[in-house]
């Protein structure tokens, strides 16, 4: 090859090379043939200011896994400045579809998961696994997203519609 590959001297042994690859050609496979014409067709229909602000309204839903994780981190500056967002965004912003956090107060939304939370308390990332649609992650990422959609309140409240609504944003 072109280049060397580091990645076994950096990382270790991948125990899972082979059902990793199987699962990757897997998920190259659904995106040509399914994904990506569900995407355009995503993309055609819905314009692009409209995307922009489903993708504000369900961000700013996830207030409660950003808060928690922060808080998990002791880090209560981005706690603090959250939930200002939050409640700004939520009354002046109708909802979360405007961010008027950002331009009235300069106020940045963090980046907070669960994952990192609990890469705070210490936890080892564990293997690497490939899993079909959702692509990479390690264990702790999967144990971050379990906790991610437990204390993301959009998966209780109008579950289909906001499944849908979430699943055209990952799309």
């Amino acid at each position: 090859t072109k280049y060397p590959d580091y990645t076994q001297e950096f990382l270790g042994e991948d125990k899972y090379e082979n059902i990793n690859r199987k699962v990757h050609n897997f998920n190259l496979g659904l995106n040509k043939f399914l994904i990506r014409p569900i995407h355009i067709l995503w993309a055609s229909l819905i314009p692009q200011y409209g995307m922009d602000r489903i993708y504000s309204a369900t961000q700013n839903i996830e207030y409660p896994i950003r808060l928690v994780s922060s808080l998990l981190q002791k880090d209560f500056e981005t706690s603090k400045a959250e939930t200002v967002r939050f409640f700004t965004n939520t009354i002046l912003g109708l909802g979360g579809m405007f961010d008027p956090a950002k331009h009235i107060f300069k106020l940045e939304q963090s980046k907070e998961n669960m994952e990192q939370a609990l890469s705070g308390c210490k936890m080892k990332s564990g293997p690497y696994f490939v899993l079909p649609v959702l692509s990479f992650v390690n264990a702790r990422g999967i144990l971050g997203k379990i906790l991610d959609t437990a204390l993301n309140p959009g998966s209780y409240i109008a579950t289909p519609v906001l499944a849908i609504i979430k699943a055209g944003l990952m799309l």
